[in-house]
């Protein structure tokens, strides 16, 4: 739906597609810290942060060299 971006694709999980939707109408940016901003909700945008820090955490924990 969103051309394989993750971000938008949460953030529809989240908030529901309509309200991304609504929220890209003449936006178009891959850019994650630009859509943070332009995101209308404060709850969607928590939501991507934590996820985000998650995915951080993840990649350290499992990208160590054993």
């Amino acid at each position: 739906m969103f051309s394989g971006n993750i971000q938008y694709a949460l953030a529809g999980y989240n908030w529901g597609l309509g309200n991304v939707n609504n929220n890209l109408e003449g936006i178009n940016t891959n850019d994650p810290d630009l859509f943070l901003e332009i995101l209308q909700a404060e709850e969607p945008r928590n939501y991507l942060m934590q996820i985000g820090e998650f995915l951080n955490i993840y990649k350290l924990v499992y990208t160590r060299s054993q």
